[in-house]
């Protein structure tokens, strides 16, 4: 009774008049969609559900072996482990999706259901790449904190968080943006029924940005209701989006800078202790910088390509819904953010994060995994090594900064 009342207020300030819900009747004019538009749509479900798959298998590779191999406490594995079981599970919503659209979804509400944990989810394979570099540079403070010429076995695991601040960084990273949309759900989603009205106010699952949301036109005071509260969640979408990828993506460049500097610190205080050491040794050492600082370029440019596009359509669809909220309910007679054209900046923006955001589970299987050699020979049978003293040496400095997914030790032999 209460929600009832408050409602009814904030319709007679918004001016319009009450009613509960849309009639549900749905005009054939209502649910038309050019034979371009339809085209369009049905060329970037396609687009999604090809990439989407390549992700699904790209990260199934990596959660199939590391629990073939019994890694899953390795330090050097959880990270990777971890980052594939949220990257597979977008994939999932983004072929989701894609039948939605293709095959009609037997409810509205189901385009909820998809997009919503597709945002989520993003959300936290960002944070994900956050935290494992975070692991990285601690992993390389903490080794840098003691004397690097001391052989430790290689079987130590004293260089990684406490365990509790790892289940702490994780948790917060899946928590954060899983509280806020769920705040936003409870609140404004249940005043402004999204899903119990999905099915009345709307004709089906659409691609958008962020997966897929229910088409409606503006042909009554209820679906115009409707409408302005689909405006909402896509505002609040992409705020919390391009918000979330730009603090993210500055935070990455910093703290990657400084494990560079730091393993370059790392470098030249070997080369000062071990200056009589051969010049082998030294070429080692050089080495592995030189693939440490490559390893960087790859995380750093497999994030741009595969969140930049997204980055930029989240904020302009932002600044597009939050224009069309502020103008009121009775303006345009679409959804949300969507023209009748499918030109313009829009459209390629929405083509180029169609092509990149779902291949990116993908291409974090192959950066921070199969191209790792430490990752390949951990999940691999394990094999006898020589045990000279020299190798276990270098070995030592080379895991330090291998354990953070940096740096691929070059002194390892079959």
């Amino acid at each position: 009774c209460i929600r009832k009342t408050l409602r009814m207020m904030a319709d007679q300030w918004l001016g319009l008049e009450p009613n509960d819900s849309c009639s549900g009747d749905l005009e054939r004019d209502s649910c038309i969609l050019t034979e371009s538009q339809l085209g369009f749509r049905d060329t970037i479900s396609a687009i999604r559900m090809i990439l989407s798959t390549l992700s699904i298998l790209g990260t199934l590779s990596i959660i199939f072996s590391v629990i073939a191999k019994r890694q899953l406490g390795n330090p050097k594995i959880h990270p990777i482990f971890v980052l594939s079981v949220a990257d597979l599970l977008l994939a999932l919503l983004w072929l989701v999706g894609g039948v939605l659209w293709l095959r009609r979804a037997p409810s509205q509400a189901w385009c909820f259901v998809a997009s919503l944990p597709t945002v989520i989810l993003y959300c936290v394979t960002v944070n994900l790449t956050l935290v494992y570099a975070l692991l990285a540079y601690s992993t390389i403070k903490q080794r840098e904190s003691r004397s690097l010429l001391i052989s430790v076995s290689s079987a130590t695991h004293d260089r990684v968080w406490h365990p509790f601040k790892v289940f702490l960084a994780y948790f917060m990273a899946w928590a954060l943006p899983t509280l806020l949309f769920t705040m936003f759900m409870v609140t404004q989603g249940k005043r402004d029924r999204l899903l119990e009205d999905a099915d009345a106010c709307s004709c089906w699952c659409l691609p958008v940005y962020g997966n897929v949301l229910p088409f409606a036109v503006a042909r009554d005071i209820p679906t115009e209701l409707y409408i302005y509260g689909v405006r909402k969640l896509v505002a609040f979408s992409g705020w919390l989006v391009g918000t979330n990828y730009l603090v993210v993506f500055l935070l990455l460049v910093f703290i990657y800078y400084k494990i560079l500097k730091t393993i370059k610190k790392i470098r030249l205080d070997f080369a000062a202790e071990q200056s009589r050491e051969s010049h082998e040794t030294q070429a080692l050492i050089v080495k592995g910088e030189s693939k440490a600082k490559m390893r960087v370029t790859y995380f750093i440019t497999t994030f741009i390509v595969t969140g930049f596009f997204n980055f930029l359509l989240s904020y302009a669809i932002a600044a597009y819904a939050s224009l069309r909220l502020s103008e009121g309910i009775r303006t345009h007679s679409s959804l949300a953010v969507e023209d009748n054209s499918t030109g313009g900046l829009y459209s390629a923006l929405f083509i180029l994060e169609s092509v990149t955001l779902p291949i990116q589970g993908f291409l974090n299987a192959l950066v921070y995994g199969w191209t790792r050699e430490d990752f390949v020979y951990l999940v691999s049978l394990k094999s006898e090594h020589p045990d000279r003293e020299m190798e276990e040496s270098m070995e030592d400095l080379t895991e330090d900064v291998e354990d953070s997914g940096i740096l691929v030790s070059s002194v390892r032999q079959g």
